[in-house]
């Protein structure tokens, strides 16, 4: 699931697009950008670190960067996911930093939007299905995982909700889209991710309030 920035073709000139994470901080875009609260919204913080990652992950360097990228929030910040590809589709903001398959859908159904792929690298997280240890109906278990994992399953999740599979033999092409063997990946550590997450809303929140 690769995060990425969507924008409004109609609120951003051809040609002027930003390139990638560091772009969000020209002033230029002040106000422009729609982001959601990394408190409440998972995907946002799955967002939030991947731009740390970019930026130098645990570094002070880093953390001076996402103070600029808060800065040119300019105090807006959305209490949603949802909010944030609403408000790029609908012109109430010119970026925003969501997830692919969000933006996907608006693109295929002809929304005047686009999508970028940071030259920095984006993250590119699984989502993960187990079989509890000790379950009591361990054959239908295993019967369902085989299911969710077959060829039918992703090609299906592929061509009607969007998402890229890891399966080799599921395609996923849809005309102006990064191919994902063409994607930049970035190492994102979600062992890091989870340890460290109370720290982490815990200073971007005192980064929002002005206390850093």
């Amino acid at each position: 699931l690769p995060m990425i920035i969507m924008y409004n073709k109609d609120l951003v000139p051809e040609g002027q697009e930003p390139k990638g994470w560091y772009d969000l901080l020209d002033p230029k875009w002040k106000g422009q950008i729609a982001y959601a609260d990394p408190a409440k919204s998972a995907s946002s913080y799955t967002q939030l670190v991947t731009m740390m990652t970019a930026f130098g992950l645990g570094t002070e360097e880093g953390w001076n960067t996402i103070k600029k990228f808060v800065d040119n929030l300019d105090g807006k910040i959305l209490s949603g996911s949802a909010l944030v590809y609403q408000g790029v589709a609908d012109k109430e903001f010119a970026l925003g930093v969501t997830s692919e398959d969000a933006a996907l859908r608006y693109v295929v159904n002809g929304a005047n939007v686009g999508i970028i792929y940071p030259v920095e690298g984006t993250s590119a997280r699984t989502d993960g299905n187990s079989i509890i240890k000790g379950a009591k109906n361990l054959k239908e278990a295993q019967e369902f995982i085989d299911f969710i994992s077959s060829k039918d399953v992703h090609d299906l999740m592929s061509k009607e909700f969007l998402r890229r599979s890891v399966r080799k033999d599921t395609s996923f092409e849809i005309e102006g889209i990064v191919k994902t063997e063409d994607m930049a990946v970035l190492p994102y550590d979600s062992q890091w991710a989870s340890d460290n997450k109370d720290a982490v809303i815990e200073r971007f929140n005192r980064i929002v309030i002005g206390a850093e």
